[in-house]
């Protein structure tokens, strides 16, 4: 089995939405318009690609933690909560302002 056309160009769409490439992007609508996609399609491709990245994003952010809180363990570092960065915008209460 094949995809159309239609189908290939809403993948790719996703795809490139996942991996936030603009110039995929761009040349992905492009094609899904000439391909014959409806807006409605566009758009759900577009928020499932959202969805693979942010479940990756989420999937790496667990994994780093686990990861720094084993290095931390060897090293015989103590913390008392996960660490996280401070949100944009918030003041961050380390003394070293990162």
């Amino acid at each position: 089995m094949e995809f159309d056309d239609k189908n290939k160009s809403l993948i790719m769409l996703a795809a490139a939405k996942a991996v936030k490439c603009g110039p995929c992007l761009e040349h992905a609508v492009n094609w899904a318009i000439e391909a014959g996609c409806c807006e409605d399609s566009i758009a759900q491709a577009l928020a499932l690609g959202e969805k693979v990245r942010e479940g990756a994003h989420k999937m790496m952010s667990e994994q780093a933690d686990e990861q720094l809180a084993e290095t931390l363990a060897v090293m015989g570092v103590k913390v008392a909560q996960p660490i996280r960065p401070t949100p944009v915008g918030e003041t961050s209460p380390c003394a070293c302002r990162a």
